[in-house]
This record gives C-alpha cells, structure tokens and sequence, in this order.
C-alpha cells in the first residue's frame, strides 16, 4: 500500500459509489435521486402529500434512509399500484440499486429489476423487499417494522 492507505475491496466500492449515487450527489455522470431523511415511529413511517410531492420532483422515484430503517427504501410513483416501495439493496450482494425509468439496476453486477422488484436479468435470483403502503389522510403510511 502507498503512503499507508488501505486497499478498498472493490465490493465495498462500488456499494459506496451507487449509496453515493442514491443520496443525490453528482458523482461521475450518477443519475440523481431525491432522498427524503425518514423518522420511524412504531414501526412506520409517514409521508405528508407535501414531503412526497418533494420526494418526486425530479420525476417518479424517491429514496428514503434513515437510521432506524431495515435498508434504504426506494418510492416509486406511477404504473400498477401508482405509488410501491422496495427495498434498494440487491439481494445478489448488497448493493444498492438505482432507479431508471422503468426498472432498477444494481450498479455491482448489472442485475435488473422491474417496478414489481422482481429479477429481470440476473446475477440477482431474488426480488428486492417489497413494504407495504396505506394511503392515509394527509399522505401515506410506510410499514418498516
């Protein structure tokens, strides 16, 4: 190693790169991502229709990290059922995935998802977590817990 720096395993890199990538920095070309800070109380979160309208102004997906989630929540606006969440960490190796148009990539391997969560093109087997949703006055409730 040079100048006493350690070696990062590539792995470890690259779900840096795509975490960076979801909180919205502009990192070589990343597609950003609006990210909402969530506070869990009694195993949910709730999104006002105004923190939501924020989450998307970009477009049709938001990202949700706090510290008392499972993972990092991807929201998606628009399709069947019009507004899913899915976990954003790839079931392959942990990665983060990033939203597209119409599917999620992971950054790592190349594995797709569709808006479902479910694999398009592997190494991925598995589907990405799937939270439910209840519309609520006011916004909706996401069941983390």
């Amino acid at each position: 190693m040079e100048n006493g720096a350690e070696k990062m395993p590539r792995r470890s890199f690259l779900a840096h790169l795509g975490g960076v990538c979801l909180a919205g920095h502009s990192l070589l070309g990343c597609a950003t991502v609006p990210v909402h800070y969530a506070v869990v109380r009694d195993g949910a979160v709730f999104l006002s229709d105004n923190q939501l309208n924020e989450l998307f102004r970009k477009g049709n997906a938001g990202l949700l990290q706090g510290s008392d989630l499972p993972e990092a929540i991807v929201l998606l606006r628009g399709g069947e059922p019009p507004l899913q969440a899915l976990g954003a960490t790839c079931p392959h190796q942990g990665c983060q995935v990033r939203p597209r148009e119409h599917f999620l990539i992971c950054p790592c391997h190349g594995s797709t998802f569709n808006r479902a969560g479910e694999p398009t093109r592997g190494p991925a087997q598995n589907p990405l977590n799937r939270y439910d949703l209840e519309l609520v006055e006011g916004g909706v409730r996401l069941r983390v817990g």
